[in-house]
This record gives C-alpha cells, structure tokens and sequence, in this order.
C-alpha cells in the first residue's frame, strides 16, 4: 500500500487530531465532521466504512488495527458490497441511488443501517 503524506489547515482554530492512514474517498467525510458540517447520508456510510477499513484499494485493505489484507474479511464483505454498488452506480450506472445517498435527511437511515 502507498503512503502519502496528508497535512491538515484550518482557518477557525480548531485542533485536528491525527488521523492515521486512511483512503482518498473518506478524506471528504473526515473534512466535513471536522468543519462540524451536516453530511449527505453516503458521507455517514463512508465515514462508518472507514472506521472498519481505513485503508481501501481494490488490491489490498488496512483495518482499523493495521493489518493488511488483499480480501475482505468476510465479516465486512456485505458492507463492501453495498459501498462497490454505490460507486458503480455513482459512476457508471444510472445514479439510481443518486438522491437517496445525497440527501441530508436520510442521512440516519444509511448509516444506521450499514455500520
């Protein structure tokens, strides 16, 4: 797994603690909870993905303890499924999920359901 460093400003004097390693795609989540920012319930799933696997590729996985994996564990493998959904659909699909996931008020909804 590549490592690139991150650095952190802010201009409202607020402490940001040290994040460790963790993926591009959770970065936005990590952004709007430390600006204290109401999220799109998609920005709640990721945020609750990365807590479990920080550090995601489609070749190799971090887990919140370090270790490194190039499977999912199978205990996370539904919630991977449900994120590669997302992203296809987001992506290349239709955008069926598209209002669901971009809505602040359903926001409750995914991440209740999939953390």
């Amino acid at each position: 797994m590549k490592k690139t460093p991150l650095v952190v400003w802010n201009n409202f004097d607020k402490e940001i603690d040290e994040i460790g390693a963790i993926s591009s795609s959770f970065l936005a989540p990590k952004i709007m909870e430390w600006a204290e920012l109401d999220s799109p319930s998609y920005y709640s799933f990721l945020s609750n993905f990365s807590k479990l696997l920080p550090g995601y590729t489609s070749v190799v996985k971090l887990s919140g303890e370090g270790d490194l994996f190039t499977e999912t564990p199978k205990e996370l493998s539904e919630k991977e499924y449900i994120y590669q959904l997302i992203q296809y659909d987001l992506l290349f699909g239709k955008q069926y999920s598209k209002d669901v996931i971009l809505n602040e008020s359903t926001s409750h909804h995914l991440s209740s359901n999939y953390h």
